[in-house]
């Protein structure tokens, strides 16, 4: 009998050898690492289940299906052993979080309903079907590990897009910590340092006035699509307007006796943000784009074109997809330039936006009104994105000259208080006002930096100083 026992216990040694529990996230569901069973060809691994209610363990040995083989079959092995236990959660602990599967679409559904723009919609799905390919839809969001995050990153070839996925699966799961699904985002700890240094920035094909011009007039003008071509590249870079804002302008939205062009956003378009809606200066390649898409459109032989609202309509008179007209915009743009051998690294239907702010702060326009007529939603944003390139290479001595001049201006009025307060005794009432100044200045930073430049000593008349010219 002994002997039976030895031979049991030994049995179940090997049966229960690494026995390591997987996620322990639930207080009712534990689960193992996978193991061998002796005569079976699969991993096995033993699930536990305490009931809530009498607080008893039901043990459960479970075959996850995965062959024995190699060590990837193990691996194997593990990933079904999650996706049973997030299985048993959900089934049996109420307090478990959902299913990374059932989460994603429900995010996509509420984003959806808050009216988000169809470019970030489109981003959000792309990510989210991403995240699915790389990590199983079964698994529970407690299980995502930040190791597997980064590894997913790093699959994704495009450092563009490995940041795009990364920006909207943030927000994502920042919103499950908000309901509770989550004690904190995993994408915290997931390294976005390390995806922007994998990120080399794309030239944005920025053009001189003379090269859009030149592009302009040797655009073919055969069909309707070509002249709506030429015509939408001016605009473009007339007024700086973004590509979707372009497709949603109305004939109504020009005024020609004012030379103002309002853009404000349409039920069938929402803008970028607050900063986008904006009445700007209609400026004379835009004004001159724009009389030549009315004309196109009066010359088409169908009616809902020459009526439609929208001033760069399709040829059945509605408003065109940016996508759509960027691919045609930009094969006639890229065959014009490679009959004129412009060679324009990084250029594509964005590049006209981004040329217009650079030509005019390269022409000596006052940033702060090129980020008005860009609609920027801030004034850092100008500033960091658009400068004059000759910058670098001009000298800082006029730095240094200003700098010795202020300088100069120092000595100048600490040696004239010097002569007021200690040679000039008529002065007392003057020297009795900034000594009363200087007293006052001991708490405020900016104005001891001031009489300090001056030549005052500030120093606290508590600790026995009293304020006088030092120079």
């Amino acid at each position: 009998m002994g002997t039976h026992n030895s031979s049991r216990q030994r049995n179940s040694n090997s049966t229960t050898t690494g026995y390591v529990t997987i996620n322990p996230t639930s207080d009712l569901i534990k689960c193992t690492q996978p193991f061998r069973v002796e005569g079976r060809t699969t991993w096995y691994v033993k699930i536990s289940v305490r009931s809530s209610r009498t607080e008893r363990w039901r043990h459960l040995k479970r075959s996850t299906g995965v062959l024995i083989g190699s060590t990837a079959s193990k691996k194997a092995a593990r990933i079904a052993a999650i996706q049973m236990l997030a299985n048993f959660q959900v089934e049996h602990d109420p307090t478990a979080s959902r299913k990374l599967s059932t989460f994603l679409a429900a995010y996509i559904q509420e984003c959806e309903a808050r009216n988000l723009s169809k470019q970030y919609l489109t981003q959000v799905r792309a990510a989210a079907t991403a995240l699915l390919k790389a990590i199983d839809g079964g698994t529970l969001l407690t299980h995502i590990k930040v190791s597997t995050l980064r590894s997913f990153f790093n699959s994704v070839r495009s450092a563009s897009v490995a940041l795009s996925y990364y920006r909207c699966l943030h927000a994502a799961f920042a919103r499950a910590v908000v309901d509770g699904d989550l004690d904190h985002n995993p994408f915290v700890r997931a390294d976005k340092r390390a995806l922007k240094e994998r990120l080399n920035p794309r030239p944005r094909g920025i053009m001189r006035p003379e090269q859009i011009f030149a592009i302009h007039a040797a655009m073919p003008r055969g069909t309707y699509l070509d002249r709506l071509s030429a015509s939408l590249m001016l605009v473009l870079f007339g007024e700086g307007v973004r590509r979707s804002e372009a497709c949603f302008l109305k004939v109504e939205d020009f005024d020609t006796g004012t030379m103002r062009v309002s853009i404000r956003p349409k039920p069938e378009y929402r803008l970028k943000n607050r900063a986008s809606a904006a009445t700007i200066p209609l400026t004379s390649p835009a004004e001159r784009a724009f009389r030549d898409q009315l004309q196109n459109r009066d010359q088409h032989p169908n009616e809902s074109v020459r009526t439609s609202a929208w001033l760069f309509c399709n040829e059945r008179g509605e408003h065109y997809h940016p996508d759509s007209i960027t691919k045609a915009v930009l094969k006639r743009v890229r065959s014009v330039c490679e009959s004129l051998g412009l060679k324009i690294d990084g250029m594509d239907l964005h590049s006209f936006r981004h040329s217009t702010p650079q030509n005019l702060v390269e022409g000596g326009i006052n940033p702060a009104l090129v980020s008005r007529m860009i609609r920027h939603s801030s004034l850092q944003t100008t500033l960091s994105t658009y400068h004059k390139n000759s910058d670098s290479s001009v000298p800082m001595d006029p730095i240094i000259d200003r700098m010795r001049t202020w300088d100069l201006q120092r000595l100048h009025i600490s040696s004239l208080l010097r002569f007021v307060f200690v040679e000039d005794g008529s002065s007392s009432e003057f020297m009795i006002e900034v000594k009363s100044n200087v007293r006052r200045a001991n708490g405020n930073r900016s104005m001891r930096s001031l009489y300090s430049l001056l030549g005052f000593d500030t120093s606290s008349p508590r600790s026995g100083g009293w304020p006088h010219a030092t120079n």
